[in-house]
């Protein structure tokens, strides 16, 4: 009996595993969504702050997927699929590594706002580093030229600080109670009494 208890707990587990990991790919859609709806408004865009929330929480390799399939799918449903593509999700693949990293080497801290905030600016300048060099050899344009030019579009692109400042500390809570949920938490659900229930017996 307990041998046939302790298998079906494991079924269970493996099960809310797999939750968890279709959580983090079922997130790519709706943000890359996101990502059309503000594309009217030149770099500003979400997927930086959830790159940033889901490689913390998750781990490098989730970072990377996440980061790299926002933008790929983003750029197909923008219907601007080109060369670019390539290292632009490349760009965000390997920024949400690094972040995962982050979350690996800082992994019992608890990361507040301006930190949140400070990791969206210093991430935010290297993508656009790295987007702009492949685009001055994708057109054949002198790098200096390019840098000076891409200036403008990253200060705007520089409002993943704000996103980050503003909704990362919430999205970090939900992503880690994603994390954190096992077959005992999720079966604690629903042994919970109701509080009116609760209370009627201390009366």
């Amino acid at each position: 009996m307990m041998k046939m208890i302790s298998r079906v707990m494991a079924i269970l587990e493996e099960k809310v595993k797999i939750l968890t990991a279709l959580t983090i790919l079922l997130s790519i859609l709706p943000v890359a969504f996101l990502r059309v709806f503000m594309a009217p408004i030149p770099n500003v865009e979400p997927i930086m702050l959830f790159t940033i929330v889901i490689a913390l929480n998750f781990g490098p390799i989730s970072g990377f997927i996440f980061g790299a399939g926002s933008m790929f799918f983003s750029d197909f449903i923008l219907g601007l699929p080109g060369p670019w593509t390539l290292y632009t999700s490349l760009a965000y693949g390997f920024v949400g590594l690094l972040v995962g990293f982050i979350g690996v080497f800082f992994k019992e801290r608890k990361f507040n706002r301006i930190e949140l905030s400070a990791i969206a600016f210093v991430m935010t300048i290297l993508w656009d580093l790295i987007t702009a060099t492949f685009w001055a050899f994708q057109t054949m344009q002198p790098l200096y030229l390019v840098y000076v030019a891409q200036i403008p579009f990253t200060l705007l692109h520089l409002s993943n600080c704000i996103f980050a400042f503003l909704f990362a500390p919430y999205l970090m809570k939900f992503y880690s109670e994603v994390k954190n949920l096992s077959v005992d938490n999720f079966l604690l659900l629903f042994s919970r009494k109701p509080k009116f229930y609760v209370q009627k017996e201390e009366k």
